[in-house]
């Protein structure tokens, strides 16, 4: 087993105002010498299944942060038409987009404490949201709306056949009323209208309620991975 990168995660260092590195290993054989590693947050994803790599980056203090659960469903009995209530995000729309995701997934994100504090992790989804709406991180934001309020949203990335949910939700007052459903299903009918021939999406295996939606939607175990962290500023 060997380090094949050791970079430099640039726009998380420079959002988070800190030093954060992505490591990559390859190979079967234990690393012999741990290499020395720069200060600041190193993160490693590896396959779940990759037991070796798992136990390596624990011998080297990393510890497991979150794990992800990736969904894939096929768009080939799906129909091609979609709804008109679920319409493109537009940047009036911005500030209540931002207010919705702020607290919606402090339980199931890898930027997650100890590492990261709930202000890192609201901010880093706030600035997803914001950016998926001028179609960076993602290439569209999508949203619908009940009595003038946003009830939910859902943000995808459009490039190649196998197209990508980025965020997916459901403002607090509007859940329980199948609002996540009719984004999914939006998702699958508009994806397929563009020739798509598939959608994934990754989310935190600790999101059940997620996983059983989109299971309900016909979404399949594609993999896991594991994200592993080690924080060189606390050692």
């Amino acid at each position: 087993m060997r380090i094949t990168d050791l970079s430099k995660k640039e726009w998380e260092s420079d959002f988070f105002n800190r030093d954060i590195y992505n490591l990559t290993l390859e190979g079967k054989s234990p690393i012999k010498q741990q290499p020395p590693f720069p200060k600041g947050l190193i993160c490693s994803k590896v396959a779940a299944s990759d037991h070796g790599a798992v136990h390596q980056l624990y011998q080297m203090g990393f510890t497991l942060s979150a794990g992800e659960l990736v969904l894939s469903r096929s768009l080939e009995n799906v129909a091609s038409d979609y709804t008109l209530e679920i319409v493109e995000a537009s940047q009036d729309d911005i500030e209540e987009l931002k207010s919705i995701v702020a607290n919606i997934y402090l339980n199931h994100s890898r930027f997650r404490h100890p590492f990261f504090s709930q202000a890192e992790c609201s901010c880093f989804y706030e600035e997803w949201i914001k950016n998926a709406v001028y179609g960076s991180f993602d290439d569209k934001c999508f949203v619908k709306k009940c009595g003038g309020r946003i009830a939910g949203f859902v943000s995808i990335a459009s490039s190649g056949g196998e197209w990508a949910i980025g965020l997916i939700g459901v403002a607090e007052q509007f859940r329980g009323e199948g609002i996540g459903s009719s984004l999914i299903q939006f998702v699958l009918n508009y994806a397929k209208r563009y020739s798509a021939n598939s959608v994934c999406v990754a989310t935190q295996l600790s999101n059940i309620d997620a996983i059983r939606l989109y299971e309900k939607h016909g979404f399949l175990t594609k993999n896991i991975n594991y994200w592993l962290y080690r924080d060189e500023n606390s050692i």
